[in-house]
């Protein structure tokens, strides 16, 4: 479930373990130039 007030969040399910894939659209130079780094995946409590 949703947590409430939660803009981006993935469902997951409780004892499975799961994988975040990540898909670049139109990457800019700084992807390439590797100085471009994807922010940390937070875990929230519902």
């Amino acid at each position: 479930m949703k947590p409430a007030g939660a803009t981006n969040w993935i469902q997951t399910t409780p004892g499975k373990g799961w994988f975040a894939y990540f898909r670049f659209y139109g990457p800019t130079e700084a992807y390439f130039a590797k100085t471009w780094q994807l922010n940390d995946i937070t875990m929230i409590q519902p």
